[in-house]
């Protein structure tokens, strides 16, 4: 069977099995399941940097939008200065 041939006879199962509910079903039931288990893995870590002491991804991320914001506050009262500029130390 050549490349092209190939090709063909795969894009003609697929679009078969797509078009097949139960297959869909299955396939809503698999990415349904993974969701969950990243949610239970994300709790399971938020959980274990806590007792750590360590800060989560959101931690982080909440602190880099406030510093951002007060960096522009900044810049503002320094006369319009913007952060990142030329003129940062």
């Amino acid at each position: 069977m050549t490349d092209a041939g190939w090709e063909e006879a795969v894009s003609r199962w697929w679009d078969a099995a797509l078009r097949e509910p139960s297959a869909m079903a299955a396939m809503g039931q698999v990415l349904g399941a993974a969701c969950a288990l990243k949610e239970r893995g994300d709790r399971a870590l938020e959980q274990a940097w806590a007792a750590w002491r360590l800060p989560s991804a959101a931690d982080v991320e909440r602190v880099h939008e406030r510093l951002e914001s007060l960096e522009g506050r900044l810049a503002r009262l320094e006369g319009g200065a913007t952060p990142g500029g030329a003129d940062r130390d």
